[in-house]
């Protein structure tokens, strides 16, 4: 309309020679049209439904790259993947105890206990944080193993045979469980069962009271004398063999899978009930580096595919997929805006939404924050509160919109229609 005018300011002899009022009618009309949308296309209702919808594409991006994120960990992460990488690298992670076994240390220090007992989340607790960010980014291994296998809080009661030489022992079964890191030491624990156990006949002596661990003594001989004489018996002894009264793997084994007392013990635990603790400080940094070397490679691989929609849609992974399904219908809810309600886009909230500098997010929004290196978190919590400022306005468009603008132009284009009439 504007050109129109012009076009008639300056040669209004070629304007009035020409029939125009036709075109002019037809211009009027449509521009009126649009002005006037179908009453069944309330802008509240309309909008608002195709917000929340953008809303859930931008849920479902951030469900993709969560799952980018998982797969970059497990093709990285050769244990299980529970790093976050939206999280420090001091977190408190939990190792699932499913793979790992505990067996001897060493089988000359466990009193002849060959068993394997099965591990739970809270052994592995026992482990400071960053050696379990090691483990689970490969920097190397944790084990737990037994040892010192043997018997604490030994005494002494008769036999049956009342001789005073032979005795059984109880006592309580007491071992160490040891944690390591790549064969190095991080903690050793002492457990000890709350039951007494009888767990060997043999010499009443203190020396063998004071054995914890009596295995070497079983099958030897006990040479006693009796006390009254021989009553025509020759010889004047009576010959005992050591025995061992308990057997050690299977009462270890069957108690650990029932629950005895040292797996009881772990509920409340202290750095000074350890009979030795390292905290691997030399292994911190080493962990804080390559947590964050791995958390700027997935970082990079999440932005390279914010920033670039696959529009061809060939081979999409799930994040371009998602990528592309928001951009979409970002660009729909704009154009729904300008072709079906061209008013509203002189509302200030609409066009800071759309075109502002706080705008909703686009592929400048993802390269602004990649060019910046903002991390993914932050830039996800950007586009969320972006969203939630937003969110009132499609609620409270007014019903009926203001005509000013269009009024000016419609008022130009009667102007120009009165010129152009022939007398």
């Amino acid at each position: 309309v504007e050109a129109l005018n012009w076009f008639i300011d300056r040669w209004p002899g070629l304007a009035a020679s020409t029939d125009l009022s036709s075109q002019l009618t037809q211009l009027y009309e449509a521009g009126s049209s649009v002005f006037e949308p179908n009453p069944c296309l309330d802008s509240n209702t309309v909008l608002a439904v195709q917000y929340e919808q953008l809303k859930n594409k931008w849920h479902q991006l951030k469900q993709a790259i969560n799952g980018q994120l998982a797969q970059y960990k497990s093709d990285h992460f050769a244990n299980n993947q529970s790093i976050d990488f939206f999280g420090s690298a001091n977190q408190s992670l939990r190792v699932s105890a499913e793979p790992f076994s505990i067996l001897p240390c060493d089988t000359a220090k466990t009193c002849g206990v060959f068993v394997e007992l099965p591990a739970h989340i809270g052994l592995l607790d026992l482990f400071p944080d960053h050696v379990r960010m090691a483990h689970q980014m490969g920097l190397g291994s944790i084990q737990l193993c037994y040892d010192q296998v043997g018997w604490s809080n030994r005494q002494t009661e008769p036999t049956h045979l009342n001789n005073n030489k032979i005795a059984n022992f109880k006592g309580q079964l007491n071992f160490e469980l040891v944690g390591l890191f790549q064969d190095q030491t991080v903690f050793k624990k002492s457990f000890t069962s709350l039951n007494n156990y009888t767990y060997l006949f043999g010499e009443n002596s203190q020396e063998v009271l004071d054995m914890h661990c009596p295995l070497p003594l079983v099958g030897t001989q006990i040479n006693t004398q009796l006390d009254r004489g021989t009553y025509g018996l020759f010889p004047n002894r009576l010959t005992f063999l050591t025995a061992q009264r308990t057997d050690i793997s299977a009462l270890l084994k069957n108690n650990w899978q029932e629950g005895e007392a040292w797996q009881q013990q772990l509920s409340h635990e202290k750095q000074s009930e350890y009979l030795f603790f390292d905290e691997l400080n030399d292994l911190k940094k080493t962990v804080n580096d390559a947590f964050l070397n791995h958390v700027n490679q997935a970082q990079q691989q999440v932005y390279r595919k914010l920033m670039y929609v696959n529009t061809a849609r060939i081979s999409d992974s799930e994040l371009s997929a998602a990528v592309f399904d928001y951009m979409v219908h970002r660009i729909r809810f704009e154009k729904t805006i300008i072709g079906l309600y061209p008013d509203l886009y002189t509302e200030p909230a609409v066009r800071s939404a759309l075109k502002g500098s706080q705008q909703l997010m686009n592929t400048t929004f993802f390269t602004q924050a990649f060019e910046k290196q903002t991390p993914l978190i932050d830039m996800l919590n950007e586009g969320d509160q972006l969203l939630a400022k937003y969110q009132p306005i499609w609620a409270e468009l007014p019903v009926s919109q203001s005509h000013s603008l269009f009024e000016q132009t419609r008022n130009q284009l009667i102007a120009a229609m009165k010129r152009t009439q022939k007398p």
